[in-house]
């Protein structure tokens, strides 16, 4: 499950659920910029709940792009790593499912995938 917003009761009620986080718009600036401001937000959304919420990253990090996207991405990602920085691709699995159904599975396109 993937939640938007960091709400405590919701949090609560996710036990034993893995479980994707995003922060709203408004508070990307204010978290890129502020550690204090990050800490805060990783103590009291994350570490408050774990490990009673299953907190997951997504995607695998063993993911490549296709050639045709690396012409593109290779500097920006270059620039980010150089600079400390970090590259989140919100992908939709369900789109890739729809684009390979032969060579991608239905249970991975409903996050009901395990991978490991």
């Amino acid at each position: 499950m993937r939640i938007f917003d960091l709400n405590p009761p919701t949090l609560q009620a996710l036990s034993n659920i893995e479980l994707i986080i995003d922060v709203q718009n408004q508070d990307i600036q204010s978290l890129g910029n502020d550690i204090t401001a990050t800490t805060a937000c990783v103590e009291n959304n994350v570490l408050n709940y774990f490990p009673d919420v299953k907190f997951s990253s997504y995607p695998p990090s063993a993911g490549s792009f296709s050639k045709a996207a690396s012409s593109y991405l290779n500097p920006i990602i270059t620039f980010l790593a150089s600079n400390g920085s970090l590259l989140l691709d919100n992908v939709y699995p369900y789109f890739s499912y729809i684009g390979d159904t032969k060579d991608i599975s239905f249970g991975y396109a409903l996050f009901l995938l395990v991978l490991h």
